[in-house]
């Protein structure tokens, strides 16, 4: 039977043979790999293929991937810069004056406009990737509701890399391959009763989602110094159950 479940699972089956047959192609094209992470995500919702970027959407992206694949051809052509500014400023323009998705004004990492990001001394070109990394933070701080104060003030207290490390696997939007967890590494993963919630939440797709927090919690920690390491890990077995859920959940996204 085919139907749309059937063409987000046929253009998931030709993005994944890319990634076997082709990985070094696969590595460099972000855009692949942010197509292939919607894909996943509608398939596990039972939604339709997610709309395929068009008009200026696919022009800035197409100019993203020059900037991550081939930075010197963007730096020498003035012209692809400007046009890039462009497009950014008019995703920006009609928000100026908006609020952050998702701001409930209390205590939520503020969202830059292009301008103040730029005023603060950062490049354009890298507004969208830390636009995403505020909005996976805010994520994680709305999960875990009343105990997301006890959460950032045990991060505030980690070392700078530390934290930068944890940030960027929680900002990270590339889709993780892993095998999915055993039955016997499932029953130690869900010792917990939290970890255990979600496992029942999640269904017969946790084993697979569980394999990726343990996967993307290793990356974060192998980026970090022993000491690094154990403080970090010290500070996720105190966290409150709330945050700890919220941490999982954006780590198994």
């Amino acid at each position: 039977m085919t139907g749309e479940g059937g063409d987000v699972a046929a253009e998931i089956a030709t993005i994944e043979t890319t990634m076997r047959d082709a990985p070094a192609v696969y590595r460099r094209d972000e855009a692949m790999q942010g197509r292939l992470r919607d894909l996943y995500d509608a398939q596990e919702r039972g939604a339709p293929a997610p709309a395929k970027p068009s008009g200026a959407e696919a022009e800035r992206a197409e100019i993203e991937r020059i900037m991550r694949t081939d930075i010197g051809r963007y730096r020498r052509d003035e012209a692809m810069q400007g046009r890039y500014r462009t497009l950014l400023e008019e995703v920006m323009d009609g928000d100026e004056d908006e609020p952050a998705e998702g701001s409930s004004g209390g205590d939520l990492a503020p969202m830059p406009t292009l301008r103040e990001w730029t005023a603060s001394g950062e490049d354009a070109g890298s507004y969208h990737a830390g636009a995403a990394l505020i909005r996976s933070v805010n994520d994680v701080i709305v999960g875990a509701g009343e105990a997301a104060a006890e959460m950032e003030s045990g991060l505030m207290a980690l070392s700078g890399d530390a934290r930068a490390s944890i940030l960027r696997e929680l900002g990270e939007r590339k889709p993780v391959a892993v095998e999915v967890l055993s039955d016997e590494d499932m029953r130690a993963a869900t010792v917990f009763p939290c970890a255990a919630s979600l496992a029942r939440e999640w269904g017969a797709d946790a084993p697979r989602r569980f394999a990726r927090i343990r996967e993307r919690s290793w990356r974060a920690l192998d980026r970090m110094s022993e000491a690094d390491a154990k403080a970090t890990v010290r500070w996720l077995d105190n966290l409150p159950d709330a945050a700890i859920v919220a941490v999982w959940r954006k780590l198994a996204a």
